[in-house]
C-alpha cells in the first residue's frame, strides 16, 4: 500500500548528551501561568497573553506550552535546578525550583512564571483529577483511516486505508492533544500530533499540529463524539491539496480495549490483532503490526 503522506520525524533531543534529565517523576505535572518578570516590575501573564496559561511536563521529556489559549509541544529537561524548554526547534532556557518555572522565554527580556497546580503535587498526576468530560478523552485509541477522496497526484491513493492508534492526553481543564500512528509509523515517529481545546458543546477543536505533511491549524478538526451516532466513538475528517492534486480523508477511533461490534467497517487487524490482545489485557503497543 502506497503511503500517501510523507511523515514528519518527531524532533529527537538527546538529554544526555547535553547533560539534562527529563525522567525526574516529581517534577511532572501541570504548572500554572501567574506573572511576567518585565524590566524590573512583575505583572499578570493575561495583560501580556491574554487567554489560558500553562506548561505541562510529561515523561520522556515531552510536554506542552500553552500561551494566551495556544498550545504547542515541547520538549524540556532539568539539571538540578536549570530548566530548559524547546519549542519549534527554538530554546529557551530558566529554572525549576520549589514547584515554581521561571523562564527566560526565547530570550525577549522577559521572565514568565509557571507554578504548580496546587490541586495536586508535580509528579502524582494520574488523571484522577480530570473532570467527567476530560475523563471522557484521556486515554489511548484504536480504530483506522482512509483516503475518501483523491485528485491529480494523489489519486491513485484514493481508498486506500490504514489501522490507526492515538494517546490523548488532557493537559488542562479545557485543553489537550492527541498524538496519532498508524503502520507504517510508531508513537515515538507520529503520523500526527495535534493540540486541541474543547468548546462549549464538548466538541475538540484543533489548534495546531500536523497531519501527516499537512499542517493543521485552528478550526481545521472539529471532533464531535456524536456526530457518529455509535456510543464511544471519534470521527476525525480533513484534507489536503497541493498544485497537483487534492486528497480527503477521515479517522475512526474507539477506546483501546472496547469491541467493534456493531460497526460495520473494522479495523484490518481487528480480528487477528487486536482482539487477543484485548483478552490477554494488554496495553496498547507503541507500534501496530
Amino acid at each position: 500500500m502506497k503511503r500517501l503522506l510523507l511523515l514528519i520525524p518527531a524532533l529527537v533531543l538527546l538529554l544526555s548528551g547535553c547533560g539534562y534529565d527529563a525522567s525526574d517523576p516529581a517534577v511532572l505535572g501541570h504548572y500554572v501561568g501567574t506573572t511576567i518578570l518585565v524590566e524590573g516590575y512583575e505583572i499578570d501573564m493575561t495583560d501580556v497573553y491574554a487567554g489560558e496559561n500553562y506548561v505541562f511536563l510529561e515523561n520522556d521529556g515531552k510536554g506542552t506550552l500553552c500561551l494566551a489559549g495556544n498550545s504547542y509541544d515541547i520538549e524540556w529537561g532539568t539539571r538540578g535546578e536549570k530548566f530548559f524548554l524547546k519549542i519549534r526547534g527554538e530554546k529557551s532556557e530558566g529554572r525549576l525550583e520549589n514547584g515554581t518555572i521561571y523562564l527566560n522565554y526565547l530570550d525577549m527580556g522577559m521572565e514568565l512564571r509557571f507554578v504548580a497546580d496546587p490541586d495536586y503535587v508535580p509528579g502524582s498526576y494520574t488523571g484522577a483529577e480530570l473532570t467527567e468530560s476530560q475523563k471522557f478523552w484521556q486515554g489511548d485509541w484504536y480504530g483506522w483511516w482512509i483516503v475518501e477522496e483523491a485528485t491529480g497526484s494523489f489519486a491513485e491513493n484514493a481508498g486506500s486505508w490504514w489501522d490507526l492508534c492515538a494517546t490523548i492526553t488532557m493537559g488542562s481543564s479545557t485543553g489537550g492533544k492527541i498524538t496519532l500512528w498508524d503502520q507504517d509509523g510508531s508513537k515515538e515517529e507520529p503520523l500526527g500530533e495535534v493540540a486541541f481545546y474543547l468548546n462549549e458543546e464538548g466538541i475538540a477543536v484543533s489548534q495546531n499540529g500536523y497531519f501527516g505533511a499537512v499542517e493543521i491549524m485552528e478550526g481545521d478538526w472539529y471532533i464531535d463524539p456524536d456526530s457518529s451516532g455509535m456510543e464511544n466513538m471519534l470521527v476525525i475528517s480533513g484534507g489536503g491539496a497541493n498544485d497537483t492534486g487534492t486528497f480527503y480523508y477521515t479517522a475512526y477511533l474507539r477506546p483501546w480495549g472496547q469491541d467493534w461490534e456493531g460497526v460495520q467497517e473494522k479495523p484490518y487487524h481487528y480480528e487477528d490483532w487486536y482482539l487477543p490482545m484485548i483478552a490477554e489485557g494488554q496495553p496498547m503497543p507503541n507500534q501496530l503490526p
